[in-house]
């Protein structure tokens, strides 16, 4: 094996030899194997967006410093298409009119999305689209759109505030996207607490990146820490990992599994059908050493005041 030494490469062997952890030790704490955490240190790999928000917690590696160490360890070619070519910005879905583009194509959009990057998804999961259409349109500031060059929506996510009964239901692993509707939504206005449904996190794959998931992670848990600022407060957030990297993207952000969903599935790695994965995050009542709140000081600072 060639040894490749980075920026990124030596920090991270640094802050594990100051932390006294093994190669081992540290794989198990931010969910890799000690033979990931080897090609991190000696072959100068870029950790995925969800290894990463674990070793920035393990490491005590801030958000901006692991950011720089990433643009200094990656060969100029990848910058210049990952920084220069390739310009981001995060919108709500009410942006799509200033782009020309109704709910209805925005929502045509978003589904095709989902149709690109979620295997496996079934007619329920899916829901129908005069559905989200609706849905969309009534909830515009619980969505994000990443857009790519001022043109190109290549990535959203998606949150919906549910009254308690259908919170429960979902939360159990039962069926229960196509139900979704007005009567069954809260919209966020008046302070008090809600728990909210987190449906979707997508990215089509050529745009999918540390840079544009951290942006779409932090546009999530700055509007969680704005709203609660006006004392609307997510009591708790449950979400469904249709994929591998959902799950670990839940798991390193602090969500608890809660069980395996009744309906809908998932590809596992060796290509066969297994259920998908039910999370929860709860966010209150505040608990200071909380993963999440350690991972985000806005959510901190915003919960802490309450």
């Amino acid at each position: 094996m060639n040894k490749k030494e980075t920026p990124l490469s030596r920090e991270i062997f640094a802050k594990r030899k100051s932390s006294g952890l093994t190669q081992q030790e540290l794989a198990r704490r931010v969910g890799a194997t000690a033979r990931t955490v080897g090609r991190w240190e000696n072959m100068g790999v870029v950790p995925q967006v969800h290894h990463i928000i674990a070793l920035r917690r393990e490491l005590q590696i801030g958000i901006d410093d692991f950011e720089e160490l990433i643009r200094a360890s990656v060969q100029k070619s990848e910058v210049s298409d990952v920084h220069n070519s390739k310009s981001y910005e995060v919108h709500d879905f009410s942006h799509c009119l200033q782009m020309g583009l109704d709910f209805d194509t925005l929502t045509t959009k978003l589904i095709d999305l989902d149709d690109e990057t979620i295997e496996s998804i079934s007619d329920d999961a899916l829901g129908s689209h005069k559905q989200w259409v609706q849905l969309h349109e009534m909830l515009a500031d619980c969505g994000r759109i990443l857009v790519r060059n001022n043109s190109d929506i290549v990535g959203y996510w998606f949150f919906i505030p549910v009254k308690d009964e259908a919170y429960n239901q979902i939360v159990s692993g039962k069926s229960y996207n196509s139900k979704l509707s007005s009567k069954n939504i809260e919209l966020l206005g008046l302070p008090g607490c809600y728990k909210i449904y987190f449906l979707d996190l997508s990215v089509i794959l050529s745009d999918r990146n540390y840079k544009t998931r951290v942006m779409m992670l932090n546009a999530f848990f700055d509007q969680i820490a704005g709203i609660a600022e006006a004392g609307i407060i997510t009591e708790a957030i449950c979400a469904v990992a249709y994929s591998m990297e959902g799950e670990k993207l839940c798991e390193g952000l602090g969500f608890e599994f809660v069980k395996d969903h009744e309906s809908y599935e998932r590809t596992s790695v060796d290509g066969q059908l297994e259920p998908a994965k039910v999370y929860e995050l709860k966010l209150w009542p505040y608990d200071e050493d909380q993963k999440i709140f350690q991972q985000w000081p806005t959510l901190k600072k915003a919960y802490s005041r309450i």
